[in-house]
């Protein structure tokens, strides 16, 4: 481990990050990082399914790609979204027939994607059948 030369510092939570020995010569300090408990990747899985599981009805967490400004590397950031709750008051039947009728135009018929699904579940897929499949719209 390489030592650290910063001010000694504490987390929020004031947990301890860096130690200070004694130095053998009796000069300067020399900062050591403390070694903290690990969390395995299936741990924080799991912990991560739980939050998604327990979250109210309309509200969702997603991560979003945050690009900033002055050549900075763009980084994923994680945001709590609350919807608002939608009620049959302002229902419109022609929006609802208008927004259906255009989800159909985009779709591959019904036909189609039960022999997709026949094709797959067999394993007799071909590449080139996919991509001539998909639709770009």
């Amino acid at each position: 481990m390489e030592p650290v030369y910063r001010p000694y510092r504490e987390s929020e939570g004031g947990e301890q990050l860096y130690t200070v020995p004694k130095s053998a010569t009796g000069v300067g300090q020399m900062y050591h990082e403390v070694e903290r408990l690990r969390r395995t990747y299936s741990d924080m899985e799991a912990e991560k399914a739980n939050q998604l599981s327990i979250l109210p009805n309309f509200e969702a967490v997603c991560r979003l790609i945050h690009i900033p400004g002055g050549g900075k590397r763009p980084s994923l950031v994680e945001r709590h979204i609350q919807t608002e709750v939608l009620g049959d008051k302002n229902h419109d039947p022609k929006i609802a027939a208008l927004i259906q009728q255009r989800s159909r135009k985009m779709a591959l018929p019904r036909e189609e994607v039960e022999k997709e699904i026949a094709l797959r579940s067999h394993g007799s897929i071909h590449e080139l059948d996919v991509a001539a499949s998909e639709k770009i719209v």
